[in-house]
């Protein structure tokens, strides 16, 4: 509902419409998914003289965990979609057990950034959800105030198309 409010006054303003929206929980329960992360930089090193940029494994497993919960949660009927897609990912973490009880629903001021949220979450869902996460005209990445003890993603995937005047 929240991500939905937040959404569609800018798809409006594209003047674009809703076709269809699927929306995941992704909860971050297991080794390959502790905590909410965002898009990792990639790291480099030199090995016999060349560059060799490659992705931290943290990351990498962010990304193919994410990815398998969304395949759980909705399958990927979708992954051939080619139009615009809008993406709606709203972040959800734990209180910390060392925060007093009067700081829970305080905003969520701490790293990650949301863009960097969304980001790891549209890359994961690439191939799966959509066809390229370049096809993603919207994202619209937020991260809720703290309160509960889990982390969890709340994603929507919206499938847009042009308004046309007859």
């Amino acid at each position: 509902m929240v991500l939905a409010a937040m959404r569609r006054p800018l798809v409006e303003a594209f003047d674009l419409y809703e076709v269809e929206t699927v929306a995941a929980p992704i909860h971050c329960t297991t080794e390959d998914l502790p905590e909410v992360m965002g898009a990792m930089r990639p790291r480099a090193t030199v090995m016999m003289g060349h560059a060799h940029v490659y992705n931290s494994p943290r990351h990498t497993k962010a990304l193919e965990a994410i990815r398998e919960r969304w395949t759980t949660a909705r399958g990927s009927s979708h992954a051939g979609f080619t139009g615009p897609v809008a993406v709606s990912v709203l972040a959800h973490r734990a209180m910390p057990a060392s925060w007093p009880k009067r700081r829970m629903g305080d905003p969520d001021t701490a790293v990650p950034d949301a863009d960097n949220i969304g980001k790891l979450v549209m890359d994961a869902l690439a191939g799966v959800a959509y066809a390229d996460d370049a096809q993603v005209v919207l994202l619209v990445a937020a991260k809720a105030p703290r309160f509960g003890g889990r982390d969890w993603y709340e994603v929507e995937v919206t499938y847009l198309a042009k308004r046309t005047l007859l």
